[in-house]
């Protein structure tokens, strides 16, 4: 799975001059939340996942802009911004749907809340840190929600999309 259109769309533009990739990136963080079918209770959390967060030039909602950052963070389109600020009650999961769907995003197609999403652990994926892929270990459901927050550096910038779990008091759900 690509973190963003942006990893996808440069692949083989970074993969021409093999061994070297010349992508630039490197993920530095990364947190991997799928759909909770085994019952733990351990490393769940509520979330929100949303699918234009990070991205600037693959916008499916026209809700957003497209932002300063071209490559993807929170900043590279208005969605983050609308989200910490009018849409902040979102983050209270029993609210989550109501105003979200009243904001003009539709459920299952610009947003999936999950209710106690579990965490998978860097044994259940790999993660490729320069090109912005991962594969998991096991197959994911068709009834089943992959979220990812991440940090990455490129050109000695820092860049983050989402949030994450280990930054919010436990009051708050990750976007």
């Amino acid at each position: 799975f690509f973190l963003a259109h942006y990893f996808r769309d440069r692949y083989d533009d970074n993969m021409a001059q093999l061994p070297n990739v010349m992508s630039g990136i490197n993920i530095n963080r990364i947190e991997v939340w799928v759909t909770n079918k085994t019952g733990v209770t351990t490393n769940t959390r509520n979330i929100v996942a949303f699918t234009d967060m990070g991205e600037h030039d693959s916008i499916s909602n026209p809700l957003w802009a497209a932002g300063r950052d071209v490559v993807p963070s929170n900043a590279s389109n208005t969605l983050y911004e609308r989200l910490t600020s009018d849409l902040a009650a979102a983050r209270d999961i029993s609210q989550t749907t109501p105003l979200l769907d009243g904001a003009g995003l539709s459920g299952g197609e610009d947003y999936e809340k999950l209710e106690t999403a579990r965490l998978l652990t860097s044994s259940e994926y790999t993660l490729n840190a320069s090109l912005g892929y991962l594969s998991l270990k096991s197959t994911l459901q068709p009834d089943q929600v992959l979220a990812v927050a991440f940090e990455y550096t490129y050109r000695g910038q820092s860049y983050q999309v989402g949030e994450f779990s280990t930054d919010l008091s436990n009051n708050k759900q990750a976007l």
